[in-house]
């Protein structure tokens, strides 16, 4: 995937990469945790036929400066949104994977409901930790400390990736090419990542959540992996009950499943535009 890089200086030293194609009702991608706007290959360049298509590199993620001040998402939102203003965007439409979730949500935050004319979530819980049993979670909190440990270690945090990515992010069995241009995509150093998922699974987007649920003038979609459904889907029934919940492959369906991905992204974008 080649696009033109495109970067701003959000405060002195901290410059974040971004793409900008197309042209028309401003469309916004945030990769997950550790991840670059490679992993959206298969949107970038289908969206940008119709819309513009922002796709941002949050801090010390692929291109953007690495850097280890500022490693957390309400950090990163901060300087989502004065990228935002900086290109002068407005009725934005926000879509988000994994703990990017946290900053279209936190742009609430930011840049006040108003601003933003939809928000589409793929595969994460507003609340990532709960000793609820009944609440959908990152993952029990036996095993999210067990993973702070294991990315301790630079080989540890590459094994981790690996073994993820093959059993969750994707459905299929991938060739080894194709492991490594996903891993390719993950370029964060260790021990930011460490920090970074640190503060993701103590963070708590719920009320951002359930504002936009609310919101009239804002539409709001999620979709979520098959692996979690069973609990996903009640849960979010019941936190935000006018957001549509997709279910759709694993973790990266939006690229395993890219076609029927982008189709069902794209009414979205439409209905959202509408509002």
């Amino acid at each position: 995937m080649y696009f033109k890089s495109n970067f701003f200086e959000t405060v002195p030293g901290v410059n974040i990469h971004y793409i900008d194609e197309g042209q028309g009702t401003p469309l916004v991608f945030v990769p997950g945790w550790t991840f670059s706007v490679e992993v959206f290959e298969h949107q970038i360049p289908y969206f940008a036929k119709n819309y513009r298509v922002i796709a941002i590199d949050p801090r010390a993620h692929g291109k953007s400066t690495v850097t280890a001040v500022g490693i957390d998402y309400p950090t990163q939102t901060q300087d989502m949104a004065k990228l935002i203003r900086h290109l002068g965007l407005d009725n934005v439409i926000l879509v988000g994977w994994g703990f990017g979730a946290y900053e279209t949500w936190g742009l609430i935050r930011e840049l006040g409901i108003e601003h933003i004319k939809g928000i589409f979530n793929m595969d994460a819980s507003p609340k990532s930790m709960s000793r609820d049993d009944n609440d959908w979670v990152e993952d029990s909190m036996e095993n999210l400390c067990a993973t702070i440990q294991t990315i301790r270690t630079p080989s540890g945090f590459r094994e981790l990736l690996s073994d993820y990515t093959k059993a969750v992010m994707v459905q299929r069995e991938l060739t080894d090419e194709e492991l490594e241009w996903i891993l390719s995509c993950s370029r964060m150093p260790n021990y930011l990542a460490m920090a970074e998922y640190a503060y993701a699974i103590t963070d708590d987007y719920r009320a951002e959540a359930q504002l936009a649920d609310a919101c009239p003038t804002c539409y709001t979609e999620m979709l979520v992996a098959e692996h979690w459904a069973d609990v996903a889907v009640p849960y979010m029934a019941k936190l935000c009950p006018n957001t549509k919940v997709h279910v759709l492959g694993g973790h990266l369906a939006f690229w395993e499943h890219h076609e029927l991905f982008n189709t069902i992204l794209e009414t979205f974008v439409r209905k959202a535009a509408a509002m």
